[in-house]
């Protein structure tokens, strides 16, 4: 059992985190299913951010191994479907955009947070791709 450098326990995290924004949008849409009042405008916004997260998911999951990646994976993809899903069903377009906005607001600060440690001269193994990335 090789030790995890701090690079791999990020990456690992950002794994586990693009899987679960995809799962947010997937619960979203079975709860937009069972909704009447959903507008084309929200189905879209749904879409298309599941759209961009997947593509995000695919960008770390090309570059994270596979055995890097979490066990807890599906934990995540219940909780996401699930955040997804009863802000969605219960409140509806409003309630996923709040939803959205709470969890996208987290996402950026945790990112600058990898960003800011990537780009510390004094990190000895800095990647100025991988703060592209993020």
């Amino acid at each position: 059992n090789a030790k995890w450098h701090w690079l791999d326990k990020e990456l690992s995290s950002n794994v586990a985190g693009e899987t679960g924004a995809v799962y947010i949008y997937k619960g979203a849409l079975a709860a937009i299913a069972l909704r009447s009042d959903i507008t084309n405008e929200a189905r879209d916004f749904v879409k298309d951010h599941m759209a961009n997260e997947s593509a995000h998911l695919s960008s770390f999951q090309s570059v994270v191994p596979n055995h890097k990646h979490t066990r807890l994976l599906p934990v995540w993809q219940a909780a996401g479907w699930t955040l997804g899903f009863i802000p969605t069903v219960l409140g509806g377009s409003n309630a996923l955009y709040v939803t959205v906005e709470a969890v996208e607001s987290f996402v950026e600060e945790h990112y600058q947070h990898q960003i800011g440690r990537l780009k510390d001269p004094a990190v000895e193994d800095k990647c100025v791709e991988l703060a592209r990335l993020l």
